[in-house]
């Protein structure tokens, strides 16, 4: 099993995580795709801990240029793949 470490935390202890969710901040994965050819792979970001009143377009932005570039162009599940993650993430 694959881990990860949570992004955007600037070093906070595990108490201020905890504090932090409880006061409304979120912990988000983005999924994205990247294809080559026929080969189309779906891939998801490590998490990213958003604090209350924090924008989240600015973490998401990056994974849906990603999957707009270099996601669409498999077939068949490239452009699939791509309309869906996009709309997951709006």
């Amino acid at each position: 099993m694959k881990t990860y470490t949570i992004k955007a935390t600037n070093g906070i202890s595990l108490n201020e995580l905890y504090k932090g969710l409880n006061e409304g901040a979120k912990i988000v994965i983005y999924g994205y795709c990247i294809s080559i050819l026929a080969l189309t792979f779906r891939l998801i970001s490590p998490p990213y801990f958003i604090r209350p009143g924090e924008r989240i377009s600015k973490y998401r932005l990056r994974y849906n240029i990603l999957s707009l570039i270099f996601g669409w162009w498999g077939f068949p599940w490239g452009a699939y793949l791509y309309c869906r993650y996009d709309k997951d993430q709006l």
